[in-house]
Order: C-alpha cells, then structure tokens, then sequence
C-alpha cells in the first residue's frame, strides 16, 4: 500500500486512490515515480481480483531506472503546457540501484552464434548506437547494456541485437551441420500404436475424456466443474455418456480410449498413496434395441484380434470373475479376460476394459516358436452340460488334460444357459484339434482321443456330455 500514518492513497502498482485524483480545482502536485517488485505486484492483483494496465505492466517487470526519466518528462508537460512552477527539490530513495549485467565475449563468440562473420568493429559500433556501454581489451568486449534493457545478460543476447541491426535477411540460411541418430525403439509406443490401428480397421473412432469425472475414488481439492470432482478411476463410464451424446446424431456408437485411470492403494490411503494404471476400453452401442448376444460376440471378436494380432494366443474368457479388482469395479462383468492365468480385465455385453500395461507386457515376451506340421489336424465339436458357477477354466483343465499331446488347440465356440428338470444348466460347446506331427491321424485314432476326453469329463460330479 502507499499510505501516511492515517489512511491508504492507493494500492502499489495497481490502483489509485480517490484521494489522489486530480480536478479542476487542483493547484499543488505531487509527483511521486516508483518501481515496484513484479511478483509482488501479480501476487497482489491475483489475490484481490484486480487486474489493471499498471499491474500487467509492472508485473512484467519494469526497469527502476525508467522511474527518474518518466519523472522528468512529466514535469515537462507541466511546465510546458500548463504553466506550472517547480516549487520543492526531487526527494530520492533508491537503497538498491540496479546494475546492468556485465557482459564478456569475443568477435569469434558472436560470429559462431550467428554463423556469419562479424567484425569486431562492427560490433563496437553496432553496440553504440544502441547505447551500450562498452569496453575493449585486446580482443574481448566487457559491454553493459542501456539501464531499461532488462533482458540483456548473456552474449547470445548481444549477438541477437547485432543480427537485429543487420538484418534477419542478410543472413543466409544454412542447414544445421553434425550427426544424426536414430531414436531408439520403443516397445510400448509400438504395441499402441498397433493396438490403435487395429480398432480403427474394426471400426471404432478413437476419443480423448478427461481425467476428472463425477463420480470416483479420489476427490479433487479444487475441481474444474461440477460434473469434474474426482480422478477417473475407469474409461467405461466417460466412453458411455460419450455414446449417449453421439445418439443425437448417429445410431450406433463404437468407440474406444486409452489412457490412465487412478485408484486408491488402499482403504483410507492418502491423495498421494494412489495407484495409476493404463488403461485400454472399447464401447458398441447401437441406438436401436438389438439382441444381445450379437453385440456380445461383435464385442468379444474385436477384443480377440487385438489380442491375438499381438502373437497372444493362449487369451480365454473366463464367465466367473474371481479377481477382486474385476468384482470391484465392475460386479456386472459377463467374463473375465486371461492370458494363461494372468487377468488382464473384463469384458461386458457391449465393451471391454482391460489393463494395458499388462497386455503389451505379455504380447512383448519372448514365445519360442514351434514348426507347423505337415500333417493335416482333426476337428471335432463337444459339448458339455455343467451347472451356472462353473468355471470355463476348470471344462478347458480337464479336456487339456485328458487330450494330451495331440491335443493342440481348444476353442469355446458357444455358451447358452438354461433351465433342465427345475435346474439351471449351462452348456459350453467346443472345437478340438487334433494334430500329430510324426504322422496323419486316423479316425480311430482320434475316436480314441475323444472317447479319453469324455471319459474324463463324466467323471466330474454334475458334468454330462451331450451326445
């Protein structure tokens, strides 16, 4: 504040004061010039809301030395245009005057800079006129630069006021000279960029949310909207109200994001206690009711070539969710999605979420590669009638098991529940493929095989083969 012992005159740098206007009446003045410390100045101007065309200035720093020569040319105009008399001496305080920063370089210095040839009589000349104060000795320049220029410190700053002089245009253009190397590979970049490839060519526009949402597990202090209060902790909710604004215009929505979501690390963990994790989300909506299993399975195949146009090939569906991270965050989940028996995320009706870290991990291992027989492979379907709460995973075990060697590939192709003499059923139907790779597998051979496997199978209390 400016200010005597009784009262304000004005805020510093911001604002006058009432009292300090100037009205027809007015005969004695005084004529007070300051400078004031920029950040002090924002600081002040932020904090009380008021944003003024001193304040921008003085915030953006103003040489004090500009003080004593705005002081002169006011008192002036006074004398000059409206007759005043100078009646009281200039009163000075100044404790810590500014310096101009000292400056050292050589002819050479500024020529590299510029890549051109400057000379060093055009130099001390140029700098002159400019109002430097310079010095030479033997070949070096100590220059100080005039007391108002605030953003000369270094000689770069000198070389940029000899090219300005001269003139941007007679310095001839030349390509920067030294050697190139190529970016190293980057691994995850890559499988992004892949991943992203492929759900377009499946349809699916690419979108960009926020990382804040309405609803979440971590509140921020000081949100961005109403609608905005916390960290996303998943991609699904933010890909589905995008959808339901795009019905306005399209009827149906296929879309996916990747990007982070934030979880707590624990129960009552701190702000700073909280977990990142890459995400990948796809979403097929259609505005027209549509049977369910036929999103389902257009859903599950675009998933499925991601992951197997990665080289993954040992990926299922699990339909009883057991990892806690899937119960939690989503109950609903029709399955769960595995590599081996890593989860990596769930898949619903009309989308997917899955870890994306955890998969380009997994499609980034080293997979030692086996030679393709020559021998062609046997196919044969079977399907299993088991209760609801059992798993995929425990039909695959025992069929792998019991298949052997021979067995190369299981592939669920169907699941459908039902209701059986007053219990719920669920059927599981699978392809078999047999494949030797000494010899060609006859049918007896591979009637033998199935014969093991349902043996198997039925063996296995409430399992039933249907025949």
């Amino acid at each position: 504040m400016i200010a005597d012992s009784r009262e304000p005159l004005a805020i510093a740098g911001i604002k006058g004061g009432k009292k300090a206007e100037i009205d027809s009446k007015t005969k004695n003045i005084i004529i007070e010039s300051a400078n004031f410390e920029p950040t002090n100045i924002r600081l002040t101007s932020r904090k009380i809301g008021l944003v003024t065309g001193s304040s921008i200035s003085f915030e953006n720093e103003i040489s004090p030395a500009l003080a004593k020569a705005a002081m002169d040319r006011a008192t002036a105009l006074i004398q000059e245009i409206a007759g005043g008399e100078i009646i009281g001496e200039r009163i000075d305080f100044y404790p810590k005057k500014f310096k101009s920063a000292r400056i050292f370089f050589k002819p050479d210095d500024i020529s590299k800079f510029l890549g051109i040839s400057v000379s060093g009589k055009e130099i001390f000349s140029t700098l002159k006129k400019l109002g430097f104060e310079v010095k030479k000795s033997k070949e070096n320049f100590i220059v100080s630069g005039p007391a108002e220029r605030l953003d000369l410190s270094i000689k770069e700053d000198v070389g940029e006021e000899i090219a300005r002089i001269r003139g941007y245009g007679k310095i001839p253009p030349k390509a920067p000279g030294g050697l190139l190397f190529p970016v190293p590979p980057n691994d995850k970049r890559r499988c992004e960029n892949m991943i992203k490839n492929l759900l377009a060519a499946a349809g699916l526009s690419e979108v960009y949310n926020y990382s804040f949402a309405k609803a979440g597990e971590i509140e921020i202090e000081n949100p961005i909207a109403a609608d905005k209060k916390f960290l996303r902790a998943n991609l699904l909710d933010g890909l589905k109200d995008n959808a339901g604004q795009n019905f306005r215009y399209f009827d149906e929505v296929k879309i996916f994001e990747m990007g982070k979501v934030f979880r707590r690390s624990g129960a009552g963990a701190k702000f700073g206690d909280m977990i990142e994790k890459n995400k990948l989300a796809g979403l097929t909506a259609y505005k027209a009711p549509k049977p369910a299993k036929e999103i389902f399975y257009e859903t599950k195949g675009i998933l499925e070539n991601v992951i197997s146009s990665l080289g993954i090939s040992d990926y299922w569906f699990d339909d009883s969710p057991d990892t806690e991270e899937v119960k939690t965050e989503r109950p609903m989940a029709m399955a769960e999605v595995k590599i081996g028996n890593e989860s990596i995320g769930y898949i619903n009706k009309d989308s997917f979420e899955i870890d994306l870290d955890k998969l380009i991990l997994l499609a980034s291992e080293e997979r030692e590669f086996r030679p393709f027989s020559k021998y062609p492979a046997v196919i044969r379907d079977i399907a299993i009638l088991v209760s609801p709460k059992t798993k995929i995973s425990e039909v695959l075990d025992a069929i792998q098991n019991a298949g052997g060697e021979l067995l190369m590939d299981v592939d669920l192709f169907d699941v459908y529940e039902r209701e059986e003499t007053g219990r719920a059923r669920k059927s599981l139907a699978f392809h078999l493929i047999f494949q030797s790779n000494e010899k060609t597998l006859s049918d007896k051979e591979a009637n033998a095989l199935m014969e093991k496997i349902i043996k198997a199978l039925e063996d296995k209390r409430e399992w039933e083969v249907r025949r």
